[in-house]
């Protein structure tokens, strides 16, 4: 009997263990669970009416100097929203990805133009934007406003602005 008893204690002992695994477990998936939501879960900046510059979102409209026609802008982190629409940050320069091409290019130092072809092809490479409100931080950046350009470092001399933030009301400072 006294066999027994200390083989069900054992069987406590393991049980016991086995909930504090389980408990770790559980506490674990509980905070993977609440980081997922954080990261999936829209936030606003923090934009007020005060303030003096307008952010660029998804849709904005931007020129280069020596382009010949707008360009798009496309924020792409859809869970910090300004105005509802996806706002971004001056590391948000990849062509392709958040500056589309123009629609040519008439910069004499264009290393992609073709004799007798004009305009000359976009290949815009760009810098990060320049920060314009450096106390806005958006993801660990400061934010992009209407007055944040960026300079091409394909054709030598070319700086894109915004010339329609896509923004409607909110500011920032």
């Amino acid at each position: 009997m006294l066999k027994e008893l200390e083989q069900a204690i054992d069987q406590v002992k393991a049980l016991k263990d086995q909930s504090s695994n389980i408990a770790n477990s559980i506490e674990t998936l509980s905070n993977e669970l609440n980081n997922i939501k954080t990261i999936l879960s829209p936030s606003s900046v923090n934009a007020s009416n005060s303030a003096s510059q307008l952010t660029s979102v998804l849709g904005a409209t931007t020129l280069c100097s020596f382009g010949t026609g707008p360009g798009s802008y496309l924020s792409i982190r859809a869970t910090v929203l300004t105005s509802m629409l996806p706002s971004s940050n001056i590391t948000d320069s990849v062509i392709g990805v958040n500056v589309l091409p123009f629609p040519g290019c008439v910069n004499p130092s264009n290393p992609a133009k073709v004799p007798f072809v004009f305009p000359w092809p976009c290949v815009p490479l760009l810098t990060p934007f320049t920060p314009t409100s450096p106390t806005t931080i958006l993801q660990g950046a400061p934010i992009t406003t209407i007055n944040s350009k960026a300079f091409c470092n394909f054709a030598s001399g070319g700086v894109v602005s915004f010339i329609n933030p896509g923004q409607f009301n909110a500011k920032t400072t």
